[in-house]
């Protein structure tokens, strides 16, 4: 039931006469407070309701270039701002691709630190094993006894030499440096910061040297988070780039009557239905065989093709032409700028 107040308490806009909702901003007429019930009907009606913003956005991008055409001709509050849209489905890749990846560790930093760890931790074993042993035979010179102890041990060993090795060499299989033998106690690999390493062990060769020891050491200890550090750095890298993206299309299509802004929004809408295509390949890839895998990015190559064609309304031969130049400057201006992100973010690690 509408209130006594007389102005909206949202935009201060004066109420017609018991009007239930604010002619100015649709606020509804209330004093603030709010039943539960009334919390859930708003919760539903934004988030099930088809009518919404968000389900209208999302289904014109399956429309190549329908969603930017919508945007030049004015029909800005239908559909959630691009930019807006682009932050949220960069999101859900990032959120798609740490959820379903097994093993964030795509490098293989932090798997053979394990593997050298666990390695270590079984000669320990050993060698406390074979001392146990041994102290026993000394103790108990019974020929049955020393038979029995010899044949466990057989057993346990087959022959194996047992070496106690207390260090872990970084130079054999994470090597950044090219040095022969960077060679760190196990007690304090584990126990020590990668500063704390290089002082302790006098790492020579001036301050970029002992950088880049402190990052290999750094990565050697914490290699398995790597992967997803470097997803959500190079997901933002992309939103970086819409700005280039935006002035090669501004150079391709001078003659056209477009401001650059409209061309960053045919950009972010293009790499938002990019972004759709990844995390339903992400989420449901694992489930499907691999040429349709292969095939998304011959749909998004489609697509691409389209969209410029819907909204810049040329030619399918000018079009495929500037569609070409396009692709290859921006595989150009994506290699280097993951390259980049990928120096930085080890860098920064």
């Amino acid at each position: 039931m509408p209130n006594n107040l007389d102005n909206c308490p949202n935009c201060t806009f004066p109420f017609p006469m018991k009007a239930k909702y604010c002619s100015q901003c649709g606020q509804k007429r209330t004093d603030g407070r709010l039943t539960f019930g009334e919390m859930m009907n708003e919760f539903s009606d934004a988030i099930f309701n088809f009518d919404s913003k968000i389900f209208k956005t999302i289904f014109a991008l399956f429309i190549p270039g329908k969603l930017t055409n919508e945007y030049f001709k004015g029909r800005h509050r239908r559909y959630i701002h691009p930019l807006r849209i682009f932050l949220v489905l960069t999101v859900g890749v990032i959120a798609a691709a740490t959820y379903q990846l097994d093993n964030p560790d795509f490098i293989g930093i932090g798997d053979e630190m394990n593997r050298k760890r666990q390695k270590h931790n079984k000669m320990l074993y050993m060698v406390d094993t074979d001392s146990l042993i041994r102290l026993t035979a000394e103790e108990n010179s019974h020929p049955k006894a020393i038979e029995a102890l010899d044949s466990l041990s057989q057993k346990l060993f087959k022959g194996k030499k047992i070496t106690k090795e207390d260090s872990i060499d970084l130079s054999k299989n994470f090597n950044i440096m090219g040095d022969n033998n960077l060679k760190i106690a196990f007690d304090d690999f584990d126990n020590l910061s990668p500063d704390s390493i290089v002082n302790l062990y006098n790492i020579q060769g001036g301050t970029t040297k002992r950088f880049l020891t402190k990052q290999q050491i750094r990565l050697s200890q914490r290699g398995e988070n790597f992967g997803f550090y470097l997803i959500g750095n190079v997901s933002w890298m992309v939103f970086f780039m819409m700005p280039v993206f935006g002035l090669v299309l501004k150079l391709l299509y001078l003659r056209k009557n477009y401001y650059y802004v409209e061309h960053l929004i045919f950009s972010f809408h293009t790499h938002c239905f990019a972004f759709l295509l990844y995390i339903i390949m992400i989420l449901f890839g694992h489930y499907a065989p691999g040429w349709i895998i292969g095939g998304g990015f011959v749909v998004l190559a489609i697509y691409l093709f389209n969209a410029l064609k819907a909204v810049y309304k040329q030619s399918n031969f000018i079009t495929m032409i500037k569609y070409i130049i396009m692709s290859v400057l921006y595989i150009f201006v994506l290699s280097f700028a993951v390259f980049v992100t990928s120096v930085a973010s080890f860098a920064l690690f």
